[in-house]
């Protein structure tokens, strides 16, 4: 399954078509988002572990929100249940949780990285003779950095291509560091818009949220069929 290279200017039109997506079913959209956010506010009152799962959950919830917008971008109904499909799928069921596993392992073992490095950092005035330990920390700490990124982009299409085109977790992942790499700048540039709109979103108490959440979901579906065109972006095994 071949990535196709899109334009940076296209990361505009995945928000317009996240936005007509949304319009056409905003009372379904707005209960989908809020079933997600208050589902994560219940496990996050579980002390440790509560998060732990929160993170584990993560790829088969978002696969879910996606296959919402998927229902949503066919004039289908988007429907609370969505949010679960990932989940009541027993083909994607466990390579989902295992990709969330994953994900959490990779976080875990980033961090300890970058902490045995601090460790590694002298001290404020300490003998210039330890001024080689201070660079090669800033070495590492500018590996795990390299390596956290391309984490994310693993893992930024994993979900979708595990759900909507059947792949399994080493190829999900391989594929989507190949299509997140060929499109770093539209994904960066789509990231950059997201968190800009994300100011005035936050302003009321978090109620903007409430629309910029579906609009960023439902444009994330887009760019995932554009991206991969063809049958995979619009068969998923999956009834809508």
């Amino acid at each position: 399954m071949e990535p196709q290279r899109i334009g940076i200017g296209r990361a505009f039109s995945w928000f317009g078509a996240g936005w007509r997506n949304f319009r056409a079913q905003p009372a379904q959209w707005i209960a989908l988002i809020l079933l997600y956010v208050v589902l994560l506010l219940v496990l996050n009152l579980v002390p440790v572990l509560g998060g732990l799962l929160g993170t584990v959950l993560t790829p088969a919830l978002g696969a879910g929100l996606l296959l919402g917008a998927q229902s949503g971008a066919r004039g289908d109904p988007v429907r609370l249940d969505h949010l679960f499909a990932g989940l009541t799928d027993s083909r994607t069921r466990l390579p989902l949780l295992l990709l969330g596993g994953l994900a959490l392992a990779t976080t875990f073992l980033l961090a300890a990285l970058y902490l045995s490095m601090a460790d590694a950092l002298p001290a404020p005035g300490a003998p210039a003779h330890e001024a080689p330990f201070a660079l090669e920390s800033g070495l590492g700490g500018l590996l795990v950095l390299v390596l956290g990124l391309v984490a994310v982009l693993a893992f930024y299409f994993a979900a979708p291509l595990v759900v909507f085109a059947a792949l399994g977790i080493p190829a999900a992942l391989g594929t989507s560091l190949r299509a997140a790499a060929r499109n770093l700048l539209p994904i960066a540039l789509f990231g950059l818009v997201y968190a800009l709109l994300a100011v005035p979103a936050a302003i009321p108490f978090g109620l903007g949220f409430l629309v910029l959440g579906p609009v960023g979901i439902a444009a994330t579906y887009a760019a995932f069929t554009e991206i991969f065109p063809g049958p995979p972006g619009t068969e998923a095994g999956h009834s809508a």
